[in-house]
């Protein structure tokens, strides 16, 4: 059986595969601008899917495409451990797209690109990481659903007006993510979806013939712990710091009038503009000696070492359901001061896990901070808490075991109408 996942992710080794470009009207406008190009690792639950591929033995012949800035070529394909990968140059991959490309976008290169891949490939089920980034979730209305079962996993769900009011985005670049996102699920006959608020949302407001089934997201994030010196009291890591530094810097500076020498390490990146807000509030909040920011790490290894010179981690959230970052925390035994979400509360439901907080109340999230500090016993429960809650709910080769009967149910009932098993699929029994 042939599967190809549409996706976006990089890492180290998939970077070794790919050539680069090094134009020069590119470097003189990222020197104009400020904006230097930087190669990071991204999509973590992908490759932790590759992996767990690569172990496995199976009848799946795996496909990827995927989006990746800096290419020097349009597309660029390999084999590497029997997957074959597609990765292709955005059509806003340079600054100066990115800095002039209308926000009503169509990617109308990125879908030629894929349509042809498809139409190469010849796939029986294609599957879509993420709705919510058109880059290159918008080919999905292309497919010829009757031809080709899509399945698309929510990674995260724009579409509930509570995104925009919590995310830091534009709201014409909302409106036109959203747009793109329902248009995906209206097409999606299969749609893999982390929770059950997710479920009903997608139901009663997008597309109420969806077939319900598992995210499928690979979460589980084994790595070494390492014996080193704590340097840090506590650390917040993102992708992009913008998503909740504020709350982070407004909960440190309650933090520091009961304890003054309170030291957080900050790591990931944002643009050159946000640093400067950001900096400007560190400095209004007079916290300036208690903040350490250790900027974007080359490879995502890197930050799951650096994070472990913390002792515990201050990792709010305003619309994840239950974050990337919280859960690499609790595998590396950091002791987590979160806030509620949709998703959050589950990690408490067998034991205390996490300390969790409404995601504005300041003050109660500074006083988890302050419980940690002062009560190290308490930290030491949750982290073996965390551990055992961590190790229940993601284990990748189970994910991926229950994933490749899915991929055959659905293969199966395409090919000879078998019904789809209640074990794995739900229906929307309104509509029944």
């Amino acid at each position: 059986m042939r599967t190809l996942w549409v996706c976006n992710f990089s890492n180290a080794e998939i970077r070794d595969e790919l050539v680069f470009k090094n134009s020069l009207l590119d470097r003189i406008m990222r020197v104009f601008f400020k904006k230097p190009r930087i190669f990071s690792d991204y999509g973590i639950w992908i490759s932790n899917g590759i992996k767990a591929f690569e172990s496995c033995s199976t009848n799946i012949e795996l496909f990827i495409i995927s989006p990746h800035y800096g290419l020097k070529s349009k597309i660029q394909s390999f084999k590497k451990a029997g997957i074959t990968y597609f990765f292709f140059k955005p059509n806003d991959d340079t600054l100066l797209q990115k800095t002039f490309l209308k926000r009503n976008n169509q990617y109308r290169q990125n879908r030629n690109i894929i349509k042809d891949i498809v139409a190469d490939v010849r796939p029986d089920i294609i599957h879509f990481y993420g709705a919510e980034n058109p880059r290159y979730s918008i080919a999905a209305i292309d497919i010829d659903t009757e031809q080709f079962p899509v399945l698309v996993s929510l990674q995260t769900l724009m579409s509930p007006p509570s995104f925009y009011a919590k995310y830091p985005i534009s709201k014409k670049e909302y409106d036109h993510r959203v747009k793109i996102e329902q248009a995906v699920l209206r097409k999606a006959t299969f749609i893999g979806s982390p929770t059950k608020e997710y479920t009903e949302y997608v139901w009663r407001n997008i597309n109420s013939e969806a077939i319900i089934t598992d995210s499928f997201l690979f979460l589980q994030q084994e790595f070494p712990i390492i014996n080193v010196s704590k340097n840090y009291d506590f650390v917040y890591f993102a992708a992009g710091i913008e998503k909740a530094i504020d709350i982070v810097l407004t909960v440190v500076s309650i933090v520091v009038k009961k304890h003054r020498n309170v030291l957080v390490n900050v790591i990931g990146g944002c643009s050159p503009e946000s640093l400067e807000k950001i900096n400007k509030k560190v400095e209004d909040l007079e916290i300036k000696k208690n903040i350490v920011f250790s900027g974007m790490l080359p490879e995502h290894k890197d930050v799951l070492l650096k994070i472990q010179e913390s002792k515990f981690a201050i990792l709010p959230l305003k619309v994840d359901n239950i974050s990337g970052t919280i859960r690499e925390a609790m595998f590396a035994g950091l002791p987590v001061v979160t806030t509620i979400t949709d998703g959050t509360p589950l990690l408490n439901e067998k034991r205390q896990s996490v300390l969790l907080s409404k995601h504005d109340d300041y003050e109660s999230m500074a006083d988890n901070m302050i419980r940690l500090i002062e009560n190290p016993n308490e930290g030491e429960v949750l982290k073996k808490n965390a551990f055992i809650t961590v190790h229940e709910m993601w284990d990748n080769n189970h994910i991926l075991k229950k994933l490749l009967k899915v991929y055959e149910c659905i293969h199966q009932n395409r090919i000879f109408k078998k019904e789809l098993p209640s074990e794995y699929f739900i229906l929307n029994k309104t509509k029944i």
